[in-house]
C-alpha cells in the first residue's frame, strides 16, 4: 500500500518435536516480531495517490503511492521516511503538492528522526500567491491585523511623520485608531501560530510537537506565511531545499511546557522577493537569471530592495516580508545556520527570546532566559537584504557569526536591546554595489544602480 520495508511481516512457527526447544523458539519469534514492528519504513507519496510514482530521472519507483496528506503521515514512527515522488515520468516535469500537511508526534525523545524527502526541483510544495495576502500585515500571534494596500500605506501623511502614517493608515481606513502601545507591538517577532483565519493554514508543512524531523530536497513555492512551521518541536532540520516566497522558511516557537531546541538550517536557498528574477530559471544552486537578462551568482534586486520603502515592509502594507529564512521565538540551542543563500529578502535569520522581553536587561540570565544558546551562523551568502542578515533580540549567549558574505544589505548585524553574550563576529566580508529604494512606484529614479 505505497510502502516498502513493511514493519508487519508474516511470521510462521513450525511445531518442534522437543518441548525443551519451545520456550527458546517462542522467545526468538517474539524478538523477530518486536524488531520488525519497530523497523523503519518508507512511505511513497504523490499529490493524489493511487497511481505510480517516479524518481528524478523519470524511472518508476513505486507502482502504487499514497496521497500526501495529514492522514497519510499520521502514525509515523522514528526513522520512517516519507518520499515525495513525481507523478509523471517526464524528466523535466514538475509535480506540485498543493495540500497543507500537518505532522504531529511521535513524542519519543532523541529517537532516530523522521525524514521527509523530495526530488529537489521536481517536487514542489505550493501555497498561496503573494497577491492573495498583499496588503495584509503579519498577525500578532492569534490576532489578525486589518488589511490595507500599498496605495494607502504610501498616501501623503497629514503630518511629516511618515513612520506613523505607514503604521496607522490601514487601521484608520476602517475607523480604528492604533495607539502607541499597539504600534510598538508590531515590531515584535510574529511567528504565526493561530488556528483561525489566515493563521489556520499559514504554512505548507506544519510540525506539531515532534522530536526529530529532517526535511530535505524540496522546493517550496508561495508558502505564505511559512514554508515550515514548527511549534513545540525539537531536533528539526531543513536542508538542501529551495524556498521561493514565504515570510519564513522555518518558523519555530517553543514554550515553557513544550521547549523547542536543536534547529538546523543548512544548504537552503531562499528568494523571498522573486520579482526581480526569471522565476522559470530559479534553482537552488544558481547562478540566477534576473528579469532584465543579467545572470548573477549574487541574486537580483527586486521590489523590496529597489522600490518599496523600508517602513512599508517593516510595519506597513508589505510587512508580510518582515520575516526570515529562520525565525525563532523562545528556542533553546544549539541553533545552526550554515551554507545558506539568502537573496532579495527582508532578514536572514531572526531569533528572539520572547518570554524574557518584559524582564530588565540587568535581571536576565541563562537561568531565567534559557534561549538562543550556542548559535552558529557561518558560510552563508546574504544579498539584497533590506534589513538585517542577522538579528538577535532580547537575549543570546555563545554566538558565533563567521565567514559570511554580505552583499547589498542594510545593517549587517542587529543586537538592539540584546543581553547575554559572548557574541563572536569574525571573518565576515561584504560590499555594496547597489542602492535601495531608488525607484518609488510611479516615480522611477533617474539614477542608475551602481556599476
Amino acid at each position: 500500500m505505497g510502502t516498502i520495508d513493511d514493519p508487519v511481516a508474516a511470521t510462521g512457527l513450525r511445531p518442534v518435536p522437543c518441548a525443551g526447544f519451545l520456550p527458546r523458539m517462542l522467545l526468538a519469534g517474539l524478538l523477530v516480531l518486536a524488531a520488525q514492528s519497530t523497523a523503519a519504513r518508507t512511505l511513497y507519496v504523490t499529490p493524489e495517490g493511487g497511481g505510480p510514482g517516479y524518481g528524478a530521472d523519470g524511472r518508476l519507483v513505486a507502482r502504487f503511492t499514497v496521497a500526501f496528506s495529514t492522514d497519510a503521515v499520521r502514525g509515523l514512527q522514528p526513522g520512517d521516511v516519507v518520499q515525495l515522488l513525481a507523478d509523471s515520468p517526464a524528466p523535466d516535469a514538475v509535480t506540485r503538492y498543493f495540500r497543507r500537511v500537518v505532522l504531529s508526534g511521535p513524542d519519543k525523545r532523541d529517537a532516530p528522526p523522521i525524514l521527509v524527502r523530495g526530488l529537489g526541483p521536481r517536487t514542489r510544495m505550493v501555497g498561496r500567491t503573494i497577491d492573495e495576502i498583499r496588503g495584509c500585515p503579519m498577525p500578532e500571534d492569534d490576532i489578525e491585523q486589518p488589511c490595507g494596500d500599498l496605495t494607502t500605506a504610501l498616501a501623503v501623511p497629514p503630518s511629516p511623520d511618515l513612520l506613523r502614517a505607514l503604521t496607522v493608515a490601514a487601521a484608520e481606513s476602517i475607523g480604528e485608531r492604533v495607539g502607541e502601545r499597539d504600534r510598538s507591538r508590531r515590531t515584535r517577532l510574529a511567528v504565526p501560530i493561530g488556528r483561525a483565519g489566515r493563521l489556520a493554514d499559514a504554512a505548507c508543512l506544519d510540525i506539531d510537537r515532534v522530536d526529530g524531523l529532517t526535511i530535505e530536497d524540496l522546493t517550496f513555492e508561495g508558502c505564505w506565511l511559512a514554508a515550515v512551521r514548527a511549534i513545540g518541536s525539537r531536533r528539526v532540520t531543513l536542508r538542501r531545499s529551495l524556498v521561493v516566497g514565504s515570510s519564513y522558511g522555518l518558523a519555530a516557537r517553543g514554550s515553557q511546557d513544550r521547549p523547542a531546541d536543536t534547529l538546523t538550517v543548512e544548504d537552503v536557498t531562499w528568494v523571498q522577493d522573486a520579482s526581480g528574477y526569471d522565476q522559470t530559471a530559479l534553482t537552488r544552486e544558481g547562478p540566477f537569471r534576473c528579469h532584465d537578462g543579467r545572470v548573477s551568482a549574487l541574486g537580483c534586486a527586486g521590489l523590496i530592495w529597489r522600490s518599496i520603502p523600508w517602513g512599508a515592509t517593516h510595519h506597513g502594507a508589505y510587512d508580510h516580508f518582515n520575516g526570515a529564512l529562520l525565525g525563532g521565538a523562545d528556542v533553546r540551542g544549539p541553533i545552526i545556520f550554515r551554507r545558506n543563500t539568502v537573496l532579495s529578502a527582508y532578514n536572514g535569520l531572526r531569533l528572539k527570546a520572547a518570554s524574557c522581553e518584559d524582564l530588565k536587561a540587568s535581571a536576565l540570565s541563562t537561568a531565567n532566559c534559557p534561549f538562543n544558546q550556542d548559535v552558529w551562523i557561518y558560510d552563508n551568502l546574504f544579498a539584497f537584504v533590506r534589513d538585517n542578515p542577522v538579528e538577535l533580540e532580547t537575549w543570546a549567549t555563545d554566538v558565533r557569526i563567521a565567514r559570511n558574505r554580505i552583499v547589498n544589505s542594510h545593517a549587517w548585524f542587529s543586537f538592539d536591546d540584546m543581553g547575554g553574550g559572548p557574541v563572536y563576529v569574525y571573518g565576515n566580508r561584504g560590499w555594496f554595489d547597489d542602492l535601495p529604494a531608488i525607484d518609488r512606484p510611479g516615480h522611477p529614479s533617474p539614477l542608475p544602480p551602481c556599476a
